[in-house]
């Protein structure tokens, strides 16, 4: 049984040698494949004799822009394919450098404003329901624990201890009273040096400025930043900042 599409094969030149031959003898066998073979290669010759050529010129001059761009985005695919893991890898690298390089040159930089920002989320820790001193400051003592700061027992008097953590960093701030009104020292951890503050006329380490809109000074000890605040002239802050530094 010989199928019509391969008559129209032969006559498209498709087929193979073998393959031609078997036909040719099926066709000139068959009187009927003869005459289907002679209607379809003058359909092909009169088709092919009043088909029109188009002038493709120009459809061809708009397509190449744009077979430019298919290539340019095939390349780019391909390049990033086959490099993905690797740019995902640098990207990744840069991430954890930058991460590292933060937290190791840039977090030890203490900044006032943060500090009060920081402070004013502490929360209280609680104070035992005595009036005994000897009680009273073991209380302080463990709740500022390795902060280094020294109270004065009988010069200054405890109203309240805050503690927590702000960015990392452990917090206390203690609010205080002396014979001249109330202020605060606040201490944070992790600290490598303070910025916004200049050092004081007076001269040695001690630091002065602002901190949450009042006079402070401060001080670097043990990895700490210390700052002293309160409504109070820079010599009445410095003065209890040099008997709250450890010795």
């Amino acid at each position: 049984m010989i199928d019509r599409l391969d008559i129209h094969a032969w006559v498209d030149g498709e087929l193979g040698e073998s393959e031609q031959r078997a036909l040719s003898q099926a066709v000139q066998a068959d009187p009927a494949l003869r005459a289907e073979f002679h209607a379809i290669v003058l359909t092909k010759r009169i088709l092919k004799s009043k088909a029109e050529v188009p002038d493709c010129r120009e459809a061809w001059r708009r397509c190449r822009p744009r077979l430019r761009e298919i290539e340019r985005d095939r390349k780019i695919e391909h390049f990033v394919g086959r490099r993905s893991w690797a740019l995902c890898g640098a990207f990744a690298l840069a991430l954890v450098v930058g991460h590292v390089a933060n937290r190791t040159l840039g977090s030890g930089l203490i900044r006032p404003s943060d500090v009060a920002s920081m402070s004013s989320m502490l929360v209280p820790v609680p104070q035992p329901q005595t009036s005994e001193p000897e009680k009273l400051r073991q209380w302080a003592a463990s709740a500022i624990g390795d902060a280094p700061m020294n109270l004065q027992p009988g010069v200054c008097q405890v109203r309240g201890i805050f503690a927590g953590y702000g960015k990392d960093r452990r917090m206390i701030k203690l609010l205080l009273r002396d014979n001249l009104g109330d202020f605060t020292i606040i201490a944070v951890s992790g600290a490598s040096s303070i910025d916004k503050l200049r050092p004081l006329p007076s001269g040695g380490e001690l630091l002065s400025g602002t901190l949450d809109g009042k006079p402070c000074v401060a001080w670097m000890d043990s990895g700490y930043a210390l700052f002293v605040v309160g409504n109070r002239d820079y010599d009445s802050l410095a003065r209890i900042a040099a008997s709250t530094k450890v010795r």
